[in-house]
């Protein structure tokens, strides 16, 4: 039974240090095809590899709508953290 268990363990760790490698090398090319991009275009470089902050409201603009009151920001789903949104 023991020895069994160790077989199937030696299994699992050989077939995980198999994906292991297979996501390390696919890892590289994606780092190779990255440095590609940024060499024929710093521009498209900077947009794929910068973190996308949300998009202002539309009223954020206007001097007047910003300084009635504050943006009213609640989760996407209130349900799903059973919090009341008060608007």
């Amino acid at each position: 039974m023991e020895r069994g268990a160790r077989e199937k363990m030696a299994g699992e760790r050989e077939t995980l240090l198999s994906d292991l490698r297979i996501s390390q090398n696919r890892n590289q090319e994606l780092v190779e095809q990255l440095e590609e991009v940024r060499k024929l275009n710093a521009n498209i470089y900077c947009i794929a590899t910068n973190k996308r902050s949300p998009a202002p409201p539309p009223h954020a603009s206007s001097p007047a709508a910003s300084s009635t009151a504050p943006p009213v920001t609640s989760p996407a789903s209130p349900s799903a953290t059973g919090n009341k949104v008060l608007v």
